[in-house]
């Protein structure tokens, strides 16, 4: 096994394939998620956005043609490439951050481990 396998990240990945939005100061992006944990996401799209960035992601939560409920995340970009783009969350409001712990475990193949990981951390940041 390689030392990249061996790593375990500190947030599970869930994979699915939300619409979101991506709000910078360069302009709002429109995209699908890849992936998402309790720190941060990956979006399939591109846009004038550069790493470092602060932004603010919404991720829709009901029908996506509807103004329903939403997670919304501030936090800035850690990568763009090809494939989309990378965001750290820095910030997650209260209701936002009880949407997004559903969202994850909902979707996550480990929602034992999403559950851990919520009571290991204070928000964002290790107890």
């Amino acid at each position: 096994m390689s030392r990249k396998q061996t790593i375990r990240r500190e947030f599970t990945r869930a994979r699915l394939g939300r619409a979101v939005q991506l709000h910078s100061g360069s302009g709002d992006i429109t995209g699908r998620l890849r992936d998402l944990s309790l720190n941060g996401a990956f979006l399939e799209g591109t846009g004038d956005v550069s790493a470092g960035s602060e932004c603010t992601l919404e991720i829709l939560l009901g029908d996506e043609s509807s103004a329903g409920p939403r997670v919304e995340a501030h936090g800035h970009v850690v990568r763009v490439d090809s494939e989309g783009i990378a965001i750290a969350f820095d910030e997650i409001p209260h209701e936002s951050w009880e949407h997004l712990t559903r969202l994850v475990r909902l979707h996550s193949s480990e929602p034992e481990s999403v559950d851990e990981e919520v009571g290991e951390h204070l928000g964002l940041r290790r107890r």
